[in-house]
């Protein structure tokens, strides 16, 4: 199972696979989509598609571990899909955070992990923030299809959580396309 945010836009767009790269979006002459990776203090080396072989291991590491849990197993497998988002997008800090979770004996859900992971980049205060500011901002422009992408987990990969805070500055007719635009990192590891 993968996470809300990536299984909300899996399925749109192809691209990353073990030999290639994506481009990031750049931000707009008005501010309103960051998504370009650019480092900071999540952890992140600022090039969201550069290759990061011992984050891609420590992720299939965390899959095969979770396939140990009582469940019988796991239906994620070590993909250049799931490489290029827990791999390369994901930040260095959420992505172990989430290798933590997700691995025996913790084995939580993607969902959970994602979110863990998302908390663990942005701090707990930051990701609180976002969401309640999120949320308030989904209800006032009537979005209640979009609850999902209001969690932590947009911290998890790099820029996006910075450019969803950013989304929400948008007036309500602007802001599916921020969001959209946000996305499209994530959107371009469908391999």
């Amino acid at each position: 199972m993968r996470s809300s945010v990536v299984a909300l836009v899996l399925g749109a767009v192809a691209g990353c696979s073990s030999t290639s790269s994506t481009s990031t979006t750049t931000p707009p002459a008005d501010g309103g989509v960051v998504g370009d990776g650019g480092g900071g203090t999540d952890g992140s080396s600022g090039d969201a598609a550069a290759a990061n072989p011992d984050q891609e291991k420590a992720y299939c590491d965390a899959v095969a571990s979770h396939a140990t849990c009582g469940g019988g197993g796991s239906s994620d497998t070590c993909t250049d899909s799931a490489k290029c988002l827990y791999g390369r997008l994901m930040t260095s800090v959420a992505a172990a955070a989430y290798d933590a979770c997700y691995s025996a004996p913790s084995c939580k859900s993607d969902d959970d992990c994602v979110n863990e992971a998302g908390k663990a980049a942005a701090g707990n205060d930051a990701s609180t923030s976002y969401t309640n500011d999120c949320l308030a901002k989904t209800t006032e422009c009537s979005l209640t299809s979009k609850n999902e992408l209001c969690g932590a987990a947009v911290f998890a990969y790099t820029g996006t959580g910075e450019a969803f805070k950013a989304c929400l500055a948008k007036t309500c007719s602007e802001i599916q396309a921020c969001w959209d635009a946000a996305l499209v990192p994530i959107k371009s590891c469908k391999g």
